[in-house]
């Protein structure tokens, strides 16, 4: 059977709003020249994107398909070589269902309360009629600088520990997607012995694998326990948060 490598059902991710969970929300102390009351509320996130077959043409070129890029500047990986990276918080919405390229912006609700308060549902049947909503996630990661980040790119990386460099970034992810990353992330911290005691416990591998439907074929972030962090790790990630 062929597969048509055109165009997904829907995007594995999307961008999300600046004000969701994933927010941090402690004060700001940002260098002299600032002055007034500023928190993280203030600043945006990078965020990890995963190279499309529909993603904008130049990404595609410049990176590749399936290819992990911070903030669409910096390559971290083809996305067949394991990146490192430890989850720091996980934020939860529900988003709008629309046909791929509708030209609206879906409508986002923070619960399910508010998406069924507003006429909406959760019954895939409702698709047609633009009324289903599904779940969304947004994790903030802490990703360890690859060995092939160019030199421009390093800039992306302002923590340190232990000899190495690291950056936080945002991963936001839905439909298939949110299931291969978000639940099993959920899943880790509930059934991972390691990871029951907070998630940045837990170190993981993220890659991009392919999912087939007997119309397309699209690809998705995946995340992998790939052991523990030690205690040191784990204070270096809290004083980040």
């Amino acid at each position: 059977m062929k597969h048509s490598f055109k165009t997904p059902p829907q995007p594995a991710e999307m961008p999300a709003p600046e004000n969701t969970e994933t927010t941090l929300a402690r004060p700001l102390q940002p260098l002299p020249q600032f002055s007034g009351d500023w928190d993280y509320n203030d600043t945006r996130k990078p965020r990890i994107n995963l190279v499309h077959k529909t993603s904008d043409s130049e990404l595609i070129e410049k990176f590749g398909i399936g290819s992990f890029v911070f903030n669409k500047e910096v390559k971290l990986s083809n996305g067949k070589d394991g990146l490192l990276v430890t989850a720091m918080r996980a934020g939860k919405d529900f988003i709008q269902k629309l046909p791929y390229g509708a030209p609206d912006m879906p409508l986002i609700f923070k619960t399910k309360e508010e998406v069924l308060a507003n006429g909406g549902s959760f019954n895939k049947k409702d698709e047609a009629s633009q009324s289903y909503y599904i779940p969304r996630a947004h994790i903030q990661l802490l990703v360890e600088m690859p060995d092939n980040v160019e030199e421009e790119g390093e800039s992306m990386f302002p923590y340190e520990h232990d000899g190495k460099q690291y950056g936080m970034a945002i991963l936001t992810v839905s439909s298939s997607a949110f299931t291969a990353t978000a639940v099993e992330l959920a899943t880790l911290c509930t059934h991972n012995a390691t990871m029951r005691k907070g998630m940045e416990h837990g170190k993981l591998k993220l890659t991009s694998a392919a999912r087939i439907s007997p119309r397309y074929s699209w690809l998705v972030p995946e995340i992998q326990y790939a052991g523990a962090n030690n205690e040191e790790f784990v204070k270096f990630v809290r004083s980040l948060l």
